[in-house]
């Protein structure tokens, strides 16, 4: 073998491997190594690893145009340092781009951050395209079509001309007012999550579906908003539970919620569930471990997560026709309701 220099290139592989540079080149790029032989693969890789190469993948992103990297946008607040839910949002999604050869960038929106101007952000950022989670529906940021911009948002409602991935979020809160039902239960109340939120419009939607179908009542005192956390949670827990008609059924837009109030009513001297059924959404894995068990409706966040990312790195190799893939939820039945 000829004397190693001390900057190891593409080009010394393909001199050393007796192919040309193309073929390494198509090695080294996860969009074509599959139309590389099995044995050049190993025979190049063999080589590589002996020589310590490892290949600029910014340089290689580059020159095709791109920088295999991902933009993950999520929404203005300071909740995600205790939030369960977008810490596996963020994991999933990073280490299903990091399978498929795509860095991340993480950015969370400025309040004063407006996205009719998500073109520049996309830029701002460096990055091919975007995956949105959880972006409220009051903020203008986005245009009515991207056509072959790439972007997909999650957990985020349905956008005309925008791919999306969301959960059945009316039929999960169908199944949590219906549970409720068939225990017997007749005062219905619900923390209704943020008004801006899609996925808690929807929670809403069809909670309120189920009453009204099976002609239950629908108080509207006993449905109080309330943001996604505990401590928020706790607070609207305690504002419906010290009024003096009170439900013996609530239904939280999310498990954090639902832990807050379950808090609550322990505060109170009220027994879960025998005095009040509680109902979250999400299955986080805390559920498990509170007092009493959590019931709760899951949500596949992995399979969901993935979608995502393959839809997106899909978009950013070849626009296509958005789609929008919904995904099913079922109940986890524990011992809170």
């Amino acid at each position: 073998m000829k004397k190693i220099p001390k900057n190891v290139t593409m080009n010394y592989i393909a001199d050393i491997s007796n192919v040309s540079i193309a073929t390494v080149s198509r090695v080294f790029d996860p969009a074509t190594k599959d139309k590389v032989s099995a044995k050049t693969f190993k025979k190049i890789m063999k080589i590589a690893d002996e020589l310590g190469y490892m290949p600029n993948r910014t340089a290689q992103a580059l020159s095709r145009g791109g920088t295999n990297t991902v933009g993950l946008i999520l929404p203005a607040g300071s909740h995600f340092s205790t939030s369960e839910f977008y810490a596996r949002v963020i994991m999933n999604i990073t280490v299903f781009l990091r399978e498929r050869s795509y860095d991340i960038k993480l950015h969370i929106l400025r309040d004063e951050e407006e996205i009719g101007n998500i073109f520049a952000l996309k830029q701002t950022l460096g990055v091919d395209g975007l995956l949105m989670v959880g972006i409220p529906l009051s903020r203008k940021l986005l245009p009515d079509s991207f056509s072959s911009f790439p972007i997909v948002m999650m957990n985020s409602g349905a956008r005309r001309g925008i791919t999306t991935v969301n959960v059945d979020n009316i039929h999960g809160s169908w199944l949590a007012a219906s549970y409720f039902h068939e225990k017997g239960h007749k005062k219905f109340g619900m923390l209704t999550g943020p008004s801006n939120s899609p996925d808690a419009k929807e929670r809403i939607e069809g909670f309120k579906q189920y009453l009204k179908q099976n002609k239950l009542n629908v108080n509207k005192n006993w449905f109080l908003p309330c943001r996604h956390g505990e401590k928020e949670g706790y607070d609207a827990g305690l504002k419906l539970l010290k009024q003096r008609s009170k439900p013996t059924a609530v239904f939280c837009t999310n498990d954090e919620a639902a832990f807050g109030l379950m808090r609550a009513a322990k505060e109170l001297g009220m027994n879960c569930p025998n005095d009040i059924a509680i109902i979250g959404f999400d299955n986080l894995s805390a559920t498990q471990y509170t007092s009493p068990p959590l019931t709760t409706i899951e949500q596949p966040l992995i399979d969901m997560t993935s979608a995502a990312v393959d839809l997106l790195l899909k978009l950013i190799k070849k626009p296509t026709s958005t789609t929008h893939e919904v995904f099913p939820t079922k109940i986890i039945e524990r011992e809170s309701a």
